[in-house]
């Protein structure tokens, strides 16, 4: 799976290119797809989001307002939501 930085997230959602967002929870948090590409983060490896509502807010602030979550393989006792 390729990845994709908040640059260009922005640069598809001003376009209205971006088709599917997925939050998925994972070991130690919550990793965001958008279109089959997981996001990244500055240093290069998968962005993890600590909790879901910090992902949904990132996703809302940067012009995402819906968005599929996939919890079947976290549990509740890794993090808070």
């Amino acid at each position: 799976m390729s990845m994709i930085d908040t640059k260009q997230l922005i640069t598809l959602v001003n376009a209205n290119a971006v088709k599917n967002v997925e939050v998925h929870g994972t070991d130690g948090g919550f990793t965001i797809i958008v279109d089959n590409n997981l996001l990244e983060a500055k240093r290069g490896h998968t962005r993890i989001f600590r909790k879901l509502h910090t992902a949904a807010t990132y996703l809302k602030i940067n012009g995402i307002g819906k968005f599929t979550v996939d919890l079947s393989t976290w549990h509740p006792d890794q993090n808070a939501i």
